[in-house]
């Protein structure tokens, strides 16, 4: 089945390198305000002043599980 790239999402992780988001219902989800307002909160707590290149928002850690989720899902 060929995907219209206008109807893919792609990501950039550091840990899974660059994938596509292709389901509908996913991508009108990340695109929520619910999902939206992770991308300002952070995954390192009391650490990052400590380790300040190491910033993981928990949006991006949100876009991994998904990730691993539809692979899951594929199996």
């Amino acid at each position: 089945m060929e995907q219209n790239q206008a109807s893919l999402m792609f990501f950039n992780d550091s840990v899974y390198g660059t994938f596509a988001i292709e389901e509908p219902v996913l991508r009108e989800l990340i695109e929520s305000e619910s999902l939206e307002r992770l991308k300002d909160i952070s995954m390192a707590g009391y650490a990052e002043p400590f380790f300040p290149g190491s910033y993981h928002s928990r949006f991006e850690h949100s876009i991994g599980v998904c990730y691993l989720l539809s692979n899951l899902e594929r199996l």
